[in-house]
């Protein structure tokens, strides 16, 4: 797995000059002019992979460009589907699926527990099933 992070990660460099610099600068600054979200997720969605916007955006402080969490993450995503096989990129997206899934399982479960995992304690000091 850390094979494949690392080639995402070749794929985001910082700025190497003055000049590249520059254009980072501008790139970040236009999408946070961009106040419309649906308008800023469109631009992402043609411009994300390019590797120029990419490093721009994720080798500086997110505040910069104004993009949220969310809208990072997609760029990333946007950024392995450029750097990384097909087949893997699907089997990334279902196992981080597959992992939502069983952490999500694990908070019901510990809430289960948490309010006695439907058993009932009698006046007795016996443990009974709750109807």
């Amino acid at each position: 797995m850390s094979m494949w992070e690392a080639k995402v990660a070749e794929g985001v460099k910082p700025a190497s000059d003055a000049h590249e610099a520059g254009i980072y600068t501008q790139i970040r600054e236009k999408l946070a002019r961009m106040k419309d979200m649906k308008e800023r997720m469109v631009f992402l969605e043609q411009h994300g992979a390019d590797p120029t916007l990419a490093s721009a955006v994720l080798s500086a402080p997110a505040f910069l460009s104004d993009l949220t969490e969310r809208e990072l993450t997609f760029v990333r995503f946007k950024l392995e589907q450029r750097a990384l096989p097909p087949g893997v990129v699907e089997a990334k997206v279902a196992v981080a699926k597959a992992l939502r899934e069983v952490e999500a399982g694990w908070e019901r479960a510990k809430a289960r527990i948490a309010s006695g995992g439907g058993l009932e304690k009698s006046t007795r000091g016996s443990v009974s099933v709750a109807a």
